[in-house]
């Protein structure tokens, strides 16, 4: 009997801890400018890979020292009247950091040159699973290259980081152009303070300030705005496939 009341006092000791640490995880996300930016809900985060994975970087980066703002799901325009979404544009005093994220695990195999990158997965007795992507180093350039184009400013000190899961082995991956990393997600952080020592500052407060301002109002689309940009790239997707 009093064995009996003693685990179930440490069951609900153990319930009751949780729940607060969960309650205090809630309250940290509802502070953050992630969610003030974004508006996406906690749960939906929480279960989501790819938003859960752009939190992660808002939180990655968060502690870098120097005057910065950051950017989460900006709708770059195109030439064509079609939009390229970024996940996360970080502008700090040292140039501009634009973050794709790729919140994936297993083994990952690509070069810059490669249309598809390979994600590779453990299948237990049935060998293993293999997945195709875009090519994420192409994908970032087609930012940059939109980013330049809307804010009319070519000259721009801007570097490509593509972000995959701290469960992720980045097993071969070639670069051949400046300016581009491929990170996981706990080498983030030391990855843009080193960079960011090599090349010193860049810009003003108010030169920050004044980009972030140009850019700012394309992270506010409507949800109808976000529904044709997940069109178009399906529409592409499926003229690929063909």
């Amino acid at each position: 009997m009093i064995l009996g009341c003693i685990i179930i006092g440490i069951v609900l000791a153990y319930f009751l801890v949780e729940r607060q640490k969960e309650a205090d995880r809630q309250q940290h996300f509802q502070q953050s400018d992630y969610f003030a930016q974004t508006g996406n809900a906690y749960y939906d985060v929480k279960t989501n890979v790819r938003k859960r994975g752009e939190y992660f970087i808002s939180e990655l980066i968060n502690p870098l020292i120097g005057y910065k703002r950051v950017l989460y799901n900006c709708y770059i325009p195109k030439a064509n009247g079609e939009t390229t979404e970024v996940d996360v544009i970080l502008i700090h005093e040292t140039g501009i950091y634009v973050i794709e994220s790729k919140n994936y695990k297993g083994w990952i195999f690509g070069s810059e040159e490669q249309k598809n990158w390979t994600q590779t997965l453990s299948a237990g007795r049935n060998g293993v699973q293999k997945y195709h992507f875009y090519n994420p180093m192409i994908q970032n350039k087609v930012h940059i290259k939109w980013i330049k184009e809307y804010l009319k400013m070519q000259n721009l000190p801007i570097y490509s980081y593509i972000v995959f899961g701290n469960n992720a082995t980045l097993k071969s991956i070639n670069i051949t152009s400046r300016n581009i990393y491929i990170v996981l997600q706990r080498d983030l952080l030391s990855a843009i303070i080193f960079n960011a020592n090599q090349i010193g500052r860049v810009f003003t407060n108010e030169m920050i300030d004044q980009i972030y301002g140009k850019l700012y109002p394309l992270t506010q689309v409507s949800e109808m705005q976000k529904m044709e940009h997940v069109n178009q790239v399906c529409r592409k997707t499926a003229n690929t496939k063909k």
